[in-house]
């Protein structure tokens, strides 16, 4: 089967991940797959070259300028769709936040929703807020034969909209993330997360800060681990708060499960997710987890692996982590669970093979 993937961002973040571990598996299936996205630099493409294959999968990609990046790509993706779409049997529109709409020139053609956003499209981008707010409105009315939710929250999300929508979560490499036995004694709690607003960074270093006068002179430390926008003002923060908190940015996946397997807690402050792919990979390696109680979250924290609480309300995160510091029964507990959760029904093997029933269903 030949496949064209249309995503702005194949280059970082949850939702590229979540592509690249998919369709790589697909691609040992016998798929032919392209991918049409921006030219963006990342861990995998630091100089943000026009890559022509990786994982097996083609590239195609587009240059756009800042700052006006975004538009443009959606805008020159439509002009590419319609000159190539006829060389493929099924395009997959990856709404992030919005799509090229494909339908428009493929009868068939398949939609992955990452998040539903409502009102809180306008707090997160601005008035640029209004398209993903307006596409909402009118999934019902699109041409695409199947939507795919990335969450429970959001496939619930999605039918109060009307659209029924087959769920597909994301996973773990189950096998790299994994539980291992620490060196240290030391309370290490980690965050892993775009450097960007709406995850709540700010939060993150109030609770960092308000732990540390709480456990001074004891072995208790923060790390946050990302790229973004945001990297340098939380340097700054941190420096002249004069707190325990190492920043760590493009680290390889090896890296970035060792860091997991050597924390002692997961920490996210995030105030809107799609599904939660590092909060995935933190219990895969079997931490108990502290978050909001926001969509996507919720799907993979629960009461046997995690503690949820209302969002903004950092009193109850930080008794959270209290609580969790000082019982150590508890974390394995919780770590425990998580780790059986994620391999119950959150790997990559399984999402990718969900992927398939849904391309193949286009054609039954």
């Amino acid at each position: 089967m030949k496949l064209l993937y249309v995503m702005r961002c194949i280059w970082g973040g949850g939702a590229s991940r979540r592509f690249w571990e998919i369709h790589k598996r697909l691609i040992k299936k016998g798929y032919d797959i392209t991918i049409l996205g921006s030219s963006t630099v990342s861990k995998y493409n630091p100089e943000g070259n026009s890559l022509n294959e990786y994982e097996g999968i083609k590239i195609y990609s587009i240059k756009t300028e800042l700052p006006f990046s975004d538009y443009l790509f959606y805008i020159k993706a439509m002009a590419v769709i319609k000159s190539i779409c006829k060389n493929f049997d099924l395009i997959h529109d990856d709404f992030s936040p919005t799509g090229c709409y494909s339908f428009l020139w493929h009868d068939k053609c398949i939609a992955t929703i990452h998040e539903t956003f409502g009102s809180y499209a306008l707090n997160k981008y601005g008035m640029a807020g209004l398209i993903p707010l307006l596409n909402e409105r009118f999934y019902k009315r699109m041409g695409y034969k199947v939507f795919i939710s990335c969450s429970l929250s959001v496939k619930n999300s999605l039918k109060d909209l009307g659209i029924d929508s087959i769920l597909i979560p994301g996973g773990a490499d189950t096998q790299l993330f994994k539980p291992s036995k620490k060196n240290s004694d030391d309370i290490t709690i980690t965050m892993v997360s775009r450097l960007s607003k709406g995850k709540g960074l700010d939060l993150f270093i109030e609770i960092a800060k308000s732990l540390a006068s709480k456990y001074e002179g004891k072995d208790v430390k923060f790390m946050l681990v990302g790229n973004g926008s945001m990297m340098s003002s939380l340097q700054r923060m941190v420096n002249r708060l004069k707190l325990n908190v190492e920043l760590k940015s493009r680290v390889s996946d090896e890296e970035l499960a060792k860091i997991l397997q050597d924390s002692t807690i997961y920490l996210h402050t995030s105030l809107q997710e799609g599904f939660g792919l590092s909060i995935c990979e933190a219990m895969a390696c079997g931490l108990p987890v502290v978050a909001f109680n926001v969509l996507g979250v919720r799907d993979l924290v629960n009461p046997k692996t995690g503690i949820l609480v209302q969002p903004v309300n950092t009193k109850r995160m930080i008794d959270a982590l209290q609580m969790l510091i000082e019982d150590e029964n508890l974390r394995r507990n919780l770590g425990r669970n998580a780790r059986d959760l994620i391999l119950e029904g959150y790997t990559w093997e399984k999402s990718s093979t969900l992927m398939d029933e849904a391309y193949k269903s286009l054609f039954n």
